[in-house]
């Protein structure tokens, strides 16, 4: 079997018709291309996303970075030298007009190996997640180890930990603890768990001309689970495609329920970073115990840049929250005119921007 492998990562991507919605610290419509939002996105890179994807044990895989093609030609350089670091790196450039389809894999293609793939499976890695050390070496060794592989089949794991980036005197690298997120169906039957960090899509190539970016994780366990209904329409149209593929195919038997996912929790816990106007540590309580982050001790299964999350702590201290809850307001107010407050956001931004050491370039 001859499998491709790509993690992707989405960096300030202007929404789409195929990519989720961008709400990020600001809430309300937020644009990501905005020098404060790009200082915090490039910060967390550097801190979470790269580090993870340079310790993976296995390095078969190709590191796919989706950036928008207006971003700052300044960050744009930043962000191409963070990427050098990885020898399998492939860069795509996203216009946000929805004529480039990426939940399929046609954007895909120029980093295709020379050998055509059997299966292709993709991975999301978000800019502020880190994928446990052994993600990939546990997921590839499960797809080597099906005999055949399924013409399909989602993965992704229930293990990983909440990195809460309130960072405080009493707590200068903020908290950190098991992740408690959870989710239900619509008529309450199921428990869903937020599976984000490392969630992936294995295809049969190229009878399945699907990626992992048309599927939400949040749904992973239940997208081919036939014996139940659709828990949202977004899971109703994935297995009208997939069935349509299958038909086409001339496969009859599709994997259903536990044959079409893997929980990769195996590969140890994930970190995923809350750095959102929503921190708040007393929101934590007491019942969860949350740890004081210190170092490599509170997320051994995880590679964190500790240099470069002090170097970048004043994006994660108290007055730059307190921006964001604010502007958050400002955008939630009825009375106020959203023009107004964008242009309040800019305003507070300009002194950020000078510290970020970011251009103020705008894209033509």
């Amino acid at each position: 079997m001859n499998l491709a492998h790509f993690v992707i990562t989405r960096f300030c991507v202007r929404d789409g018709p195929w990519l989720k919605r961008i709400d990020g610290p600001w809430f309300g419509p937020v644009n990501p291309l905005r020098p404060r939002y790009v200082a915090l996105r490039l910060a967390l890179l550097e801190m979470l996303c790269l580090p993870g994807i340079l310790a993976q044990t296995n390095q078969n895989f190709t590191w796919v970075l989706l950036v928008d093609a207006a971003l700052p030609a300044a960050a744009r350089r930043q962000l191409d030298a963070l990427a050098e670091r990885k020898e399998r790196t492939h860069i795509h450039e996203y216009r946000a007009d929805g004529t480039e389809p990426v939940d399929a894999l046609g954007w895909l293609r120029p980093a295709f190996p020379e050998a055509k793939p059997d299966y292709v499976l993709t991975s999301v890695c978000d800019d502020d997640d880190a994928l446990s050390k052994r993600y990939v070496e546990t997921v590839q060794n499960h797809v080597a180890g099906l005999a055949p592989p399924p013409p399909f089949k989602t993965i992704a794991s229930k293990q990983f930990q909440q990195w809460d980036m309130a960072f405080s005197t009493a707590a200068p690298r903020g908290w950190m603890r098991e992740w408690r997120g959870a989710r239900t169906l619509p008529d309450g039957s199921r428990r869903l768990i937020n599976l984000s960090p490392g969630f992936a899509l294995l295809c049969r190539y190229p009878a399945f001309d699907f990626s992992v970016l048309g599927l939400k994780h949040a749904l992973a366990e239940t997208y081919f689970d036939y014996k139940v209904p659709p828990p949202r329409p977004n899971a109703a149209i994935v297995r009208s495609r997939f069935l349509r593929a299958a038909r086409d195919a001339g496969i009859a038997n599709v994997p259903s329920g536990p044959d079409a996912f893997f929980d990769a929790s195996g590969a140890g816990a994930a970190v995923i970073a809350n750095h959102g106007a929503n921190l708040d540590t007393r929101r934590l309580g007491t019942r969860d115990a949350p740890q004081r982050v210190t170092g490599a001790e509170n997320s051994p299964d995880a590679a964190i840049d500790w240099e470069a999350t002090d170097r970048h702590a004043r994006l994660f201290r108290r007055p730059a929250r307190t921006v964001r809850r604010l502007e958050r307001a400002l955008y939630g107010r009825k009375g106020l005119r959203l023009a107004a407050a964008q242009r309040f956001g800019r305003i507070l931004a300009q002194p950020f921007a000078r510290r970020s050491g970011l251009e103020r370039d705008r894209p033509a």
